[in-house]
């Protein structure tokens, strides 16, 4: 799958989540099944940061899960709205 339609299919987990049109469990799956089948490149870290993200609401207790703030942040930086920076340490 290329990479814009991976963002745009992200873009539209989240809302889905966020509007309340999607479970937590579904969302959780779907991102799992994401994470399984690709290897992510350097340049794809915001995607890879957003499906990790989406994969944390399948904890059953609210304390572990995905805080609503980091998905409305990271919907915000893949829409391109906001800045997202991460640093790579190399070891």
């Amino acid at each position: 799958m290329k990479r814009d339609q991976l963002k745009q299919q992200i873009i539209g987990k989240i809302e889905d989540y966020l509007d309340g049109r999607a479970t937590r469990q579904d969302t959780a799956a779907w991102a799992i099944s994401k994470i399984r089948s690709r290897v992510f490149t350097s340049d794809e870290v915001l995607l890879e940061d957003a499906l990790t993200a989406l994969a944390g609401l399948h904890d059953g207790e609210e304390r572990f899960q995905t805080a609503r703030e980091d998905l409305v942040n990271l919907l915000s930086a893949l829409k391109g709205l906001a800045p997202y920076s991460v640093t790579i340490v190399s070891t």
